[in-house]
């Protein structure tokens, strides 16, 4: 929560940001708490979703956390992007040989020629190279 001397006021009635710039600390926030989430809810909940009380929720925890209140779409499209980017990550580490997962640095592992390499071929996964705390393998959960 903030440490400010000013109270939050009710998210109710707390003013939405105009557009949500997600902080490394703060994704990495949103994937454990939906790891968590589908982990204590097992096969009961519906793949690749969250309910509406689910979102909103998060929304309100992320509010508590750090005073900011993004919109249900600015999640949602955060989730989406991170769901895109397991994907590429999945498709890297599983496909191509010699790479690693290095889970003291969260960095995926190859030379510098294979990463000059993929990015001839994978224009947009470019910066896969710096996958550095952004909680891929997490995503598997989700």
């Amino acid at each position: 929560m903030s440490s400010n001397k000013n109270p939050l006021p009710p998210f109710e009635i707390a003013n939405e940001e105009a557009q949500a710039d997600w902080k490394p600390d703060q994704e990495t926030f949103l994937i454990n708490w939906m790891k968590e989430k589908v982990i204590a809810h097992g096969e009961g909940r519906a793949a690749g979703t969250f309910s509406k009380n689910g979102w909103l929720e998060l929304r309100k925890d992320c509010y508590k956390k750090w005073g900011l209140k993004y919109s249900s779409k600015a999640f949602k499209n955060k989730f989406t992007g991170l769901k895109e980017r397991f994907k590429e990550f999945k498709k890297l580490v599983e496909a191509a040989s010699g790479l690693g997962w290095n889970p003291l640095f969260s960095t995926v592992e190859a030379t510098d020629l294979w990463w000059k390499e993929y990015a001839k071929t994978h224009p947009k996964m470019k910066n896969l190279k710096r996958f550095k705390g952004l909680g891929c393998p997490e995503m598997r959960y989700v």
